[in-house]
């Protein structure tokens, strides 16, 4: 009996106490089972084989044990493996594609050579009531947040380019005193608006009135340029531009007559490809009268509010009473762009063809 009572003890002994280091490494709830063993184990040990209370201690530790490995194997396997499985590479996900962004430039032309701030142009901002602006850079380029728009103003003490002024001297038919006032101007500050496509055509000329209104408080201003229409405008007409009902299509597109050898005469906007739109082109056989000046007004306006569903070979609906079909062509006169060419409808001929 004693022999059994030894390999028996050293056996479960031996269980108990691989079992409890393993569990104890991989911190499984089993570690507990397997001290209960090793406890009674020794508590047998003690009390030796001559006693019914040392070989009830001993099958009672053998039972335990057995029990601990058996909800090991059965509930809980990776609990007792030695090596730790292998972490998964995470995968990152890929970034959301950013939004596609517009720019719009207007300037602001100097009388004297003057240095904006971002501070002043931020404050100034605010006074006129955006109150959610925010200043995100101030150095040479001052970049100001309104919103989605963000605002980009870069200082310039030298005067614009000659052939930039002239074109927009040429358009500059209701200010007849213009070429006085701005050809001696010494400086100018380009104001560029970053959107996303979401933003409205008429909310990024609003911004751009505001951006200008801020710096006149402070700023020598003598004029306002929309470079791609060639469109002037006086310090004095900016601040309606904000009124209720302001008539914001006149204030960054031209609208433009060119008297042809032949005498017919070639209409055309310029400033709506500033906007990502194709500009309108019209020719008449002769001075151009008022129902076309309106056709291209109304047809611009919705452009600028709606974008262009226009295609080629189109023709115009009723409601601009007028009969016209649209062809998608290239600008007859500079900047090159493109245009909505519209043209008569080719007439119908009556003859039979048998």
């Amino acid at each position: 009996m004693l022999w059994l009572f030894v390999i028996l003890g050293v056996s479960v002994f031996t269980a108990a106490l691989f079992g409890f280091l393993l569990t104890v490494r991989a911190r499984s709830v089993q570690s507990g089972l397997h001290f209960v063993a090793l406890f009674l184990a020794g508590a047998a040990w003690m009390m030796g084989h001559g006693i019914a209370a040392g070989w009830t201690a001993l099958l009672v530790a053998a039972l335990v044990e057995l029990a601990a490995w058996f909800k090991a194997i059965t509930h809980e396997p990776r609990q007792i493996e030695t090596q730790p499985a292998p972490a998964q590479a995470l995968v990152a996900e890929p970034a959301p594609a950013p939004k596609p962004t517009r720019a719009v430039i207007s300037i602001v032309l100097l009388r004297t050579r003057w240095q904006a701030t971002g501070d002043v142009f931020l404050a100034s901002l605010r006074r006129s009531g955006r109150r959610d602006a925010r200043l995100v850079a101030s150095g040479d380029v001052i970049r100001v947040e309104i919103g989605p728009v963000a605002i980009d103003m870069r200082s310039s003490s030298t005067p614009l380019r000659a052939e930039q002024i002239d074109y927009a001297l040429s358009q500059a038919f209701d200010w007849p005193d213009a070429a006085s006032r701005i050809k001696t101007h010494a400086g100018h500050i380009t104001i560029t608006t970053h959107t996303a496509d979401d933003v409205t055509r008429f909310e990024i000329i609003r911004q751009h009135v505001q951006a200008q209104l801020a710096l006149a408080e402070f700023a020598p201003i003598t004029a306002v340029l929309w470079p791609d229409a060639g469109r002037l405008i006086q310090p004095g007409e900016v601040q309606p531009l904000l009124l209720p009902g302001a008539d914001l299509t006149s204030a960054c597109i031209s609208f433009r007559t060119f008297p042809q050898e032949d005498g017919r005469v070639v209409c055309d906007t310029a400033g709506l490809c500033a906007f990502g739109l194709p500009d309108l082109q019209l020719t008449t056989d002769g001075e151009p009268g008022d129902p076309v000046a309106t056709l291209l007004y109304d047809l611009a306006g919705e452009l600028l509010a709606d974008g262009c569903n226009l295609e080629d070979g189109e023709r115009l609906s009723g409601r601009f009473k007028a009969d016209y079909v649209i062809h998608i062509a290239r600008s007859i006169h500079p900047p090159s762009r493109q245009v909505l060419d519209l043209r008569p409808p080719e007439p119908v001929s009556d003859q039979i063809v048998e």
